[in-house]
């Protein structure tokens, strides 16, 4: 009973943690950016691939949402 009632607030720190934590923005950002910069420089395509990495670093954190929220439905219908 306790897991279902902490479970709302545990998956909205959670996703706050993620989304705005400094220091994972900036070893995932740094990490795509790191890849997104030497594809860029092998194909020459500079704003295709950075809007690759963009595109690929929204849908990481969309899914993450979809994931969390999901658990939270999931533990709201066991109550």
């Amino acid at each position: 009973r306790v897991v279902r009632l902490l479970t709302p607030p545990l998956v909205t720190g959670f996703t706050l943690l993620v989304t705005n934590s400094s220091l994972l923005s900036t070893i995932a950002l740094v990490e795509l950016t790191m890849a997104g910069k030497l594809l860029a420089e092998r194909s020459g395509a500079v704003y295709e691939v950075f809007a690759a990495v963009a595109a690929f670093y929204v849908l990481l954190t969309l899914l993450a949402g979809l994931v969390l929220r999901r658990t939270e439905f999931r533990m709201r219908l066991e109550h």
